[in-house]
């Protein structure tokens, strides 16, 4: 059995901007409400839910198990629902507001929505669960058609996998306007120095922390089973290791079992 981290992120989205002139509309539209959200989620507490194995709790749009690209725990939310509540005082909620939060209907969802509807139900935020089959879900996702989404974010090979898709000028599964953010993952695809490229990216993330219109929540490990036969190289990217071999061999004759080979 061979573990790796885990890439695939759960993601609280708010309602994304879909063009440029496109004010938001109240509640979500209004900054304070949504940092008042980001901070109402205590990230800890997924931790502990059951039959959630190696959870890693995220800090930004890039996962944390993806050195060198991710933010630090520095750049966590703080967990403190006094302030959620004087955020939306601020922005004209002192009594909060309701809305509605969907996702598709698997487990490994549903279980992580009803303790959001929690943590959220503490700052006065009525979320109403909506469960959809999964067509139905990326049917309304796709079509920006939500309050409050929470999504997974499939894994990716570079830094700009987690960035142009989502909030970049051509994104196309979420959107945000932006166009400083546009700027900046645009020069950061076109540098070749590492450490100028990694100041350029956290730069990026920490924005998207403070627009907090996309609360990246935890990441879990990823497990998987050969027989001691199976020879196996993984393809250009260490994450990558079961969707793509550099090489991939059986050998009945095994004396040893090295599962990942160098």
């Amino acid at each position: 059995v061979v573990e790796l981290p885990g890439l695939y992120t759960w993601t609280l989205r708010t309602t994304p901007g879909v063009k440029e002139s496109q004010e938001l509309n109240a509640p979500l539209g209004d900054k304070r409400v949504r940092q008042a959200i980001a901070h109402a989620i205590d990230k800890k507490s997924f931790l502990e839910m059951a039959g959630f194995d190696e959870v890693r709790l995220e800090r930004g749009a890039i996962p944390a198990a993806y050195p060198p690209w991710g933010l630090t725990d520095a750049d966590l939310w703080e967990y403190n629902p006094q302030k959620g509540k004087k955020l939306l005082a601020e922005a004209g909620y002192p009594d909060g507001f309701a809305c509605q939060l969907m996702t598709w209907d698997t487990e490994y969802l549903t279980v992580p929505m009803a303790e959001l509807q929690q943590m959220l139900a503490e700052i006065g935020i009525r979320a109403k669960l909506n469960v959809l089959d999964a067509a139905q879900y990326f049917n309304k996702s796709y079509r920006f058609q939500y309050d409050l989404a929470l999504n997974i974010m499939p894994a990716g090979i570079d830094p700009s996998d987690w960035l142009v898709p989502y909030f970049g000028k051509s994104a196309n599964f979420y959107k945000w306007n932006n166009p400083q953010l546009w700027d900046l993952i645009e020069q950061q695809e076109q540098l070749m120095d590492q450490s100028e490229r990694l100041e350029l990216l956290s730069q990026i993330q920490k924005i998207v922390v403070d627009e907090a219109m996309s609360q990246s929540l935890f990441s879990q490990a990823r497990y998987l089973a050969y027989q001691p036969y199976v020879y196996a190289k993984p393809y250009f990217h260490p994450y990558s290791l079961g969707t793509g071999f550099e090489v991939l061999w059986m050998d009945k004759y095994w004396k040893t079992s090295p599962i990942i080979v160098d």
